[in-house]
């Protein structure tokens, strides 16, 4: 089934409204709900988090990216805080706070892209760190052991 998330809701192919009238969704897991409003589960749309709520990952567990940045651990409440590297690096998002906007698998890598901020690297979530490579980034798509990472501008690479 092919769904479309909207800025009122998520709908079938067929128009018919499939969940969240009102929500301006980002992502959806199973009974989880990523949104503009935040973080939700199906069916009655409990509200488990108000912050901007961009984009569920599962390894092991449900991870939620919400503004901050901040990675949430959906089943225990633990959350992974990231502020401190927004501080420290200059991180920026243009419409509120910054937030991981993707993650990707990509050989025993995990990465996580910050949009307009670093890069991040680890073995899992909980080990997450800064790279040197910040752009404003947001998807990332992987293949065999590299990862593309799709950007909206021009990118000039920096002689090595």
């Amino acid at each position: 089934m092919i769904l479309v998330a909207t800025e009122d809701g998520v709908y079938r192919e067929d128009g018919g409204l499939f969940c969240c009238r009102g929500l301006a969704v980002y992502d959806i897991l199973e009974d989880l709900v990523c949104a503009e409003s935040g973080l939700y589960r199906l069916p009655t749309l409990q509200k488990l988090d108000r912050r901007a709520c961009w984009r569920l990952y599962r390894e092991d567990r449900t991870y939620a990216s919400l503004e901050g940045p901040v990675v949430l651990e959906v089943e225990r409440g633990r959350e992974l805080d990231f502020r401190r590297y927004a501080a420290e690096l200059g991180w920026h998002f243009p419409l509120g706070p910054p937030h991981v906007a993707d993650f990707a698998r990509f050989g025993d890598v995990l990465a996580a892209a910050v949009e307009v901020g670093n890069l991040m690297a680890g073995d899992s979530v909980d080990s997450l760190r800064p790279l040197d490579f910040a752009e404003d980034q947001h998807n990332l798509l992987a293949f065999g052991r590299r990862l593309l990472v799709p950007r909206p501008r021009a990118y000039t690479c920096p002689k090595t």
